[in-house]
């Protein structure tokens, strides 16, 4: 009986671990994601002031 307790609270931790390693992942791609988007925004104003500077 001990060892299926044992073995259940293993199982448990390795859960908890999988479950933290998910969210985990899941928060670097939401950055990462974040990441782009800003650079994509940041690029497209900076080629807007380029043109601008040029019409000018």
């Amino acid at each position: 009986m001990e060892i299926i307790i044992a073995m259940y609270e293993i199982s448990e931790e390795e859960r908890k671990i999988r479950l933290e390693r998910e969210e985990n992942e899941r928060k670097e791609n939401l950055r990462r994601n974040a990441e782009e988007i800003y650079y994509d925004l940041y690029n497209k104003e900076l080629n807007k002031t380029k043109e601008l500077i040029k019409e000018a």
